[in-house]
């Protein structure tokens, strides 16, 4: 017969992580033995009912038990991550340590393997120890032994190709001015090596300076060495630079042909064309001129052209009126720190433009010097005096007078000579007397004192 029994609320499993098992004992006597027996019996709990129930065929007393086992709970793992989640490396050899954090943070088996996917690439170790192995991209992949959860990581490994060499190139390597600048341009080798840093470095910065692009500015005279160098120190190249700033030019105040002797030496209808001697270390000239004055109007100066160039020494001037004088002055100057600094002037030059009813002189004749005719040269005691008789040759026409025949020593310590013509000895030595006509054709005297 089936016997069902209702467990008490006291006997009732209530406690965590455990398992209560029941079970029944029946006791009875051997009626041949008359010995007592105890058997156990099979039984189902039902824990929904809280009910035991069991199968008997004889009357008996009956003994309900419980064991409880006690277990420990089960977490597993849920999932994985790995960090850091991207990684790079530079060299050969080098390492890097990987974590893997496995949620629940309590699971039971927290073990987790690595694997690389190009070990020719970076290499992985059973603790999650990166090695790089050579150039490229490898995966890298955290496996939970729990659950076979996984987390990747991404390792490039950059080995760098090293510069072997450095050549500086410079625009130019002699600055001429303070405050110029030239840009320094490095060349690297080999073509493909991994850019660095490169810090440059001069040796004298009262002569120039470098900033960090490379660009030298000048400061005053001299050289200085400058350097470049890799952040790394290992490869660096040197350029020197000279700083050479002219010295202040000589400026001729006063008008004079001794230096920069300007003339007519050709005429049209409609143009005059101008030349005159070139001066030692000029950067250029300024033409000055404008229409003669007449009776009626006078006319002031204007700026005509700019020469650059210190070795030019002619120029035209077109679209002129017909037979129309015309007045120039040429100065010569020097660039100074950026500026054009004049320092000479030549004396006034006056043409006629053809067609018209006057002309130009073709030369100066000096007819009498002192007590000698037709002469050239003359040799005079100092203290005495000696008169120029001087005259403009015309070319074929009258000459219109703008100007007087002008007259001018080369060196005043040994000779000067008046605004007409008068000489004078005042030094032992020799010396040049210029006649010059107003269109600038000249006549030289050689004058000795003695």
């Amino acid at each position: 017969m089936n016997i069902r029994i209702k467990i008490p609320d006291k006997m009732i499993n209530n406690q965590p992580y455990t398992i209560r098992e029941y079970k029944i004992f029946r006791l009875h006597k051997d009626s041949a033995t008359n010995q007592a027996i105890v058997d156990i019996l099979d039984s189902v709990f039902n824990s929904s009912t809280n009910e035991l129930t069991f199968k008997s065929d004889k009357f008996s007393i009956y003994v309900l038990t419980y064991k409880d086992t006690y277990y420990s709970p089960s977490y597993p793992v849920t999932g994985i991550k790995v960090s850091p989640d991207t990684l790079t490396l530079t060299k050969k050899g080098e390492t890097a340590q990987l974590t893997a954090e496995v949620t629940p943070s309590y699971a039971d088996n927290k073990r987790v393997t690595w694997q690389s996917s190009d070990e020719k690439v970076a290499t992985v170790d059973e603790n999650g120890k990166v090695t790089a192995v050579g150039k490229g991209t490898a995966t890298i992949t955290a496996t939970s032994v729990s659950g076979s959860y996984t987390a990747t990581v991404s390792v490039t490994v950059k080995i760098p190709v090293e510069i072997q060499k450095l050549t500086i190139e410079a625009e130019k390597e002699t600055l001429t001015k303070i405050g110029e600048s030239t840009e320094l341009k490095v060349k690297i080798e080999p073509e493909n090596a991994d850019l660095q840093k490169l810090i440059w470095k001069s040796d004298n910065e009262k002569v120039a300076t470098t900033d960090e692009n490379g660009k030298v500015t000048a400061v005053g005279n001299g050289t200085a060495e400058i350097t470049v160098t890799t952040e790394d120190g290992k490869i660096t190249a040197s350029i020197m630079i000279t700083v050479k700033v002219p010295d202040e030019p000589t400026i001729n105040k006063s008008t004079g042909f001794r230096r920069l002797r300007a003339r007519s030496v050709k005429q049209t209808k409609t143009s005059v064309t101008l030349q005159w001697n070139i001066i030692k270390d000029a950067d250029g000239y300024f033409i000055y001129g404008n229409r003669c004055n007449t009776g009626t109007k006078s006319y002031k100066y204007r700026k005509l052209a700019i020469i650059t160039g210190g070795d030019i020494s002619t120029w035209t001037q077109k679209d002129l009126k017909k037979g129309t004088y015309y007045k120039y002055v040429v100065k010569a100057y020097r660039m100074v720190n950026g500026k054009k600094v004049v320092t000479d002037i030549s004396i006034s030059v006056h043409a006629v433009t053809g067609g018209g009813k006057y002309g130009n002189a073709k030369a100066v004749s000096v007819t009498q010097i002192g007590n000698k005719k037709n002469v050239s040269k003359i040799t005079l005691k100092m203290g005495k005096t000696a008169q120029i008789k001087a005259k403009e040759v015309k070319k074929d026409k009258k000459i219109a007078r703008h100007r007087k025949l002008c007259y001018e020593s080369s060196n005043t310590k040994v000779a000067t000579v008046t605004l007409d013509g008068l000489i004078r000895a005042t030094g032992k030595g020799t010396c040049t007397i210029w006649v010059y006509a107003q269109n600038g054709v000249y006549k030289a005297l050689k004058i000795t004192v003695k």
